[in-house]
């Protein structure tokens, strides 16, 4: 059974509501809030007696009830619990996360959509449309239909979608798709003026004036300390590249390196990876090349302890490209 009652501080003033008790189908007890009118609150509170029986008798849908609800709730919320959910599965890095939120927004902003309801096919073809017209590589095009299936899926999964609208949305094939920046390898010269490069630039921007009329002139005068901070930073960075090139190592996986990590007195010289830093959360070991190890032992200070950074900062691929066109080499 349901109570009808108004709160002892306002039982004599008409201005404030009444609130119903009621029993839900799980047998939980409940209280919600009425309308100021007696009459219409009573008739919510018979209103959900009979929800309630319904429920307990199958005749009302609990998924699609929830699905109702859910639909009509704010795009932009349901995007942030999704991004929740996969940071609290784990095994992905915070740059994913953010690609997933960005692409989910956009496609939130192109098709003006608020609710999670209004998410439909039609409105993603349209997207897709407007991301070729931008041209955009196949491969990103299709990151972006692979999110927004990805998050459909979720929403069904967790009865907020009744169905999946996206299901007879395709990604471009792989055997049709068009590489928009073609993959190759660095040569040997190629790597060899690329390390040398990543020594010389930071102090060659230093040198270099970048305002007024003596804009781009190596004239500029830098005292001794930012020259040593300059070419520390080269050096680190050529670490990090000999790195990458000898290991294969992914840049989270070299950001997350610690001199416990590395055995430079085995033979040959390895890492020991941990699990929780690959990003296939496997243990491995890497021997590494003697160029690397002389490196290593190189740049370790005496005063490093055992969970200091092997690397103070991974270059980022704006990093790479700027060392790649200071050394005259070609690059997509």
């Amino acid at each position: 059974m349901s109570s009808v009652f108004k709160r002892a501080a306002d039982k004599k003033r008409r201005d404030r509501p009444y609130y119903i008790a009621y029993t839900d189908e799980s047998g939980r007890r409940r209280t919600i809030k009425g309308c100021t009118d007696r009459a219409a609150t009573d008739e919510i509170a018979r209103q959900l007696e009979q929800d309630v029986q319904l429920r307990k008798r199958g005749v009302i849908d609990r998924v699609k009830e929830r699905c109702a609800e859910q639909g009509h709730r704010l795009f932009l919320d349901h995007i942030r619990e999704y991004t929740a959910h996969l940071q609290a599965e784990g095994g992905h890095v915070e740059r994913y996360l953010q690609q997933v939120s960005a692409r989910l927004k956009a496609f939130g902003a192109f098709a003006e959509i608020e609710t999670l309801v209004e998410l439909d096919a039609d409105r993603v073809v349209a997207f897709v449309r407007s991301l070729r017209k931008r041209e955009l590589a196949d491969a990103t095009v299709n990151e972006y239909v692979g999110t927004l299936k990805a998050f459909t899926k979720w929403a069904v999964r967790t009865s907020r979608l009744p169905s999946d609208p996206l299901s007879v949305v395709r990604k471009q094939s792989a055997k049709t798709t068009e590489r928009k920046r073609p993959r190759r390898s660095l040569t040997a010269d190629e790597i060899g003026v690329m390390l040398q490069a990543a020594v010389e630039r930071p102090l060659h921007e230093l040198e270099t004036i970048r305002h007024g009329p003596r804009r781009g002139q190596r004239v500029a005068r830098v005292g001794g300390a930012a020259r040593a901070r300059a070419l520390a930073k080269g050096r680190e960075r050529v670490v990090a590249y000999l790195l990458a090139l000898w290991t294969g190592l992914r840049r989270s996986e070299l950001h997350a390196l610690e001199w416990r990590d590395v055995q430079l007195d085995t033979l040959p010289a390895r890492l020991t990876l941990r699990r929780l830093t690959t990003k296939a959360k496997r243990a491995d070991t890497v021997a590494l090349h003697p160029q690397i190890a002389e490196a290593l032992r190189a740049t370790r200070r005496a005063d490093s302890t055992r969970t200091d950074r092997v690397l103070g900062v991974v270059p980022g691929m704006k990093v790479l490209k700027a060392d790649l066109a200071y050394a005259g080499v070609w690059f997509q």
